[in-house]
């Protein structure tokens, strides 16, 4: 929401003033910056916001950089040690996504080549008619699944861990819908956590893109 009177900032002030008028109240609510409420100077906002884009590009180098050490890690433990059977096998990560805060990663793996499955050459037996498998590297839980061109085939893959989630997609609204989204783990916002990387990982390498979406009020029984 941009401020009422400038017309050129967030409105982060919100005035509520009571008229009354032949015993009836009315209440008018005024969206303003904080300059044009007399909070802050146009001074002092022009450093906040220079402030506010220095820390938005640290939050994105951190970001990146966590992302590359944690793929250089997972290609170290991974891909490394097979990196003999994978020659010219085209194999790649797609849809990589990852949660700093519950140290949690999801990726697809596949090959360019028709014939080649990676999956199978990096998990031997285990990796024999299975398509979602979790792996730790490095304090992370990273979750491979086997990628498929369709949708809905990774949509399986994905929640083939999590038989009871309900998970389905709304292809014409591009939604992910996941009917026991706080279940998949202990934890309820780690549950969730996993939900919206399992959107991007859907979107990874369309040109549509899925999204996942949650009512916040109903997590709030989960809070203490």
């Amino acid at each position: 929401m941009q401020c009422e009177m400038c017309q050129e900032r967030p409105a982060r002030v919100h005035i509520t003033r009571v008229t009354i008028l032949k015993g009836e109240k009315t209440l008018h609510t005024s969206h303003l910056c904080e300059a044009c409420a007399g909070h802050k100077t146009e001074k002092q906002m022009e450093v906040d916001a220079r402030q506010s884009q220095q820390q938005w590009r640290e939050r994105a180098d951190k970001r990146r950089e966590e992302r590359r050490l944690l793929v250089a890690r997972i290609d170290e433990d991974l891909f490394e040690p097979r990196r003999e059977m994978l020659a010219n096998k085209k194999y790649f990560m797609a849809g990589f996504g990852f949660d700093s805060q519950w140290k949690l990663a999801l990726t697809a793996v596949g090959s360019r080549s028709p014939q080649a499955d990676v999956f199978d050459i990096l998990f031997d037996a285990s990796g024999s008619g299975v398509n979602h498998i979790v792996r730790v590297v490095d304090g992370w839980e990273v979750h491979l699944i086997r990628w498929g061109s369709e949708p809905n085939r990774m949509l399986n893959h994905i929640f083939e861990i999590f038989a009871q989630a309900g998970a389905r997609l709304d292809l014409v609204k591009r939604q992910l819908i996941v009917a026991k989204e706080r279940t998949l783990f202990p934890d309820a916002f780690r549950s969730l956590a996993f939900c919206g990387l399992a959107a991007g990982v859907l979107s990874a390498g369309r040109d549509e893109l899925y999204r996942f979406e949650f009512w916040p009020s109903d997590v709030r029984h989960l809070v203490p």
